[in-house]
């Protein structure tokens, strides 16, 4: 049976995900660091994003993440005054000017926080996960979306600029904001994650993503086609979970029956 308890291990089957859904923790003190019995990997954190959502279990600390306004934004790392008054991104060319690169540099939310490194893989392996991401193709995304929206209504806190992509929108975004995010990506994440020109990111806090899963699941009737319904069906099934669908169209019926009812009931008055 799939409910708020378990609706997150059967996501990837229900939106029928390519990639792994990875998670991510930050890590507080050395000690911790030290004993935590993971590789360390190095490279971007558009690479470490990736790796997690190919499957591999890893830490990295400032030693190890090359890229480093990508440590700024996780906080394991500070930015001198220029970094974070937005300076150096206004003399780089990618903004008009510094008013629009220090409100940039603001909406990526480089963390302040104390930690020692990142831990990134795959959901079932990262224990107390601060954030839960994954990597999709719009429709997907639109389910999730919906999930989100069964729960929590319209997502207020949206915010991506094709800049700062895994750990702007990824990571210091939803952590900072405690909410979901979207992501375009950016140059880096298309070069060392190597993401496909149709896919998108998604990311929000754990606890969230339990519910938001399980919204996913509690709108496959009324938002799925039935050939959608028997296929998701399928696929449960195959982890032997038994699971009918009511093969109306779409909630559109719902919503006629409704303001059908409606309308006779304002005859009677």
């Amino acid at each position: 049976m799939i409910d708020k308890n378990n609706a997150f291990k059967y996501l990837d089957l229900i939106l029928n995900l390519k990639r792994n859904i990875a998670a991510a923790r930050f890590i507080e003190f050395k000690h911790e660091y030290e004993e935590l019995d993971l590789p360390e990997v190095k490279g971007s954190v558009c690479l470490l994003c990736r790796r997690g959502l190919e499957g591999t279990h890893l830490k990295a600390d400032e030693n190890h993440i090359l890229c480093t306004y990508g440590a700024f934004a996780l906080g394991i790392s500070n930015p001198d005054i220029t970094i974070s008054s937005g300076q150096s991104y206004a003399a780089c060319g990618l903004y008009s000017g510094k008013p629009v690169a220090r409100s940039i540099v603001e909406s990526i939310h480089y963390l302040e926080q104390e930690v020692k490194g990142i831990e990134i893989g795959p959901i079932s392996e990262v224990d107390n996960a601060d954030l839960v991401f994954v990597v999709c193709n719009t429709r997907q995304a639109m389910r999730i979306m919906q999930g989100y929206a069964y729960y929590y209504g319209a997502p207020k806190n949206i915010s991506f600029i094709g800049n700062q992509a895994m750990c702007g929108d990824i990571i210091s975004k939803p952590f900072y904001n405690n909410d979901i995010n979207i992501t375009l990506f950016c140059k880096g994440a298309r070069k060392y994650g190597a993401f496909g020109e149709d896919e998108i990111g998604i990311s929000m806090p754990r606890e969230m993503f339990y519910n938001v899963a399980h919204g996913v699941f509690m709108t496959i009737n009324p938002v799925e086609f039935p050939k959608e319904k028997v296929a998701i069906a399928e696929r449960l099934k195959e982890v032997g979970i038994e699971v009918e669908f009511d093969m109306k169209d779409s909630y559109g019926e719902n919503l006629d029956v409704y303001d059908d009812m409606v309308k006779e009931l304002r005859k009677k008055e």
